[in-house]
């Protein structure tokens, strides 16, 4: 088993691994197999990517992130450019209604809220605003809310099921 130095030294070879992170603005602290990372980083996406390469470090049985989003100088953005990149994107993505999904940004945090009809939406949702720079945390606290009873859904998906079944077997022969 790994002491906790190996341990650290295994995350900071995967954080510097990752190309799109920068590893010397993260440091990392490990104590019984807990990894701690600190630092900066420049959006939602490089502070998960930071967390899947410290997780890659076989041995590692929990997590503490205390990662902010910093550009310096010219690169910074304020939160009212970070909500427009935001609503641009979830503009842009087709699994979602117009409007359907609101946007409040503060402090580099972005919270989306609203409503859409199934659980891959509020998926698409995230991953929409996982990329925005400047953007270090996103709450989802976007309710699901099927259309149709339980019933009907089910029929609706037994249905699809017997489409790519069928469309499958024509393609088998």
């Amino acid at each position: 088993m790994k002491n906790d130095h190996q341990l650290q030294q295994d995350v900071l070879a995967e954080l510097a691994w990752q190309n799109c992170l920068d590893a010397a603005g993260i440091g990392v602290a490990v104590m019984d197999r807990m990894v701690g990372l600190a630092g900066r980083v420049c959006g939602v996406a490089r502070k998960w990517e930071a967390l899947s390469a410290a997780q890659r470090a076989a041995g590692v049985e929990a997590f503490a992130l205390q990662l902010v989003g910093n550009l310096a100088g010219s690169g910074a953005r304020t939160d009212a450019d970070i909500k427009s990149s935001a609503l641009t994107a979830l503009a842009w993505s087709a699994a979602l209604k117009p409007d359907s999904i609101q946007v409040r940004v503060e402090s580099d945090g972005v919270a989306l809220t609203g409503a859409v009809d199934r659980q891959y939406q509020r998926q698409a949702a995230i991953d929409a605003i996982r990329d925005q720079i400047g953007a270090i945390d996103v709450s989802n606290p976007i309710a699901s809310n099927p259309a149709g009873s339980e019933p009907v859904v089910k029929s609706d998906l037994q249905a699809a099921l017997h489409r790519v079944v069928r469309a499958g077997a024509r393609g088998a022969g």
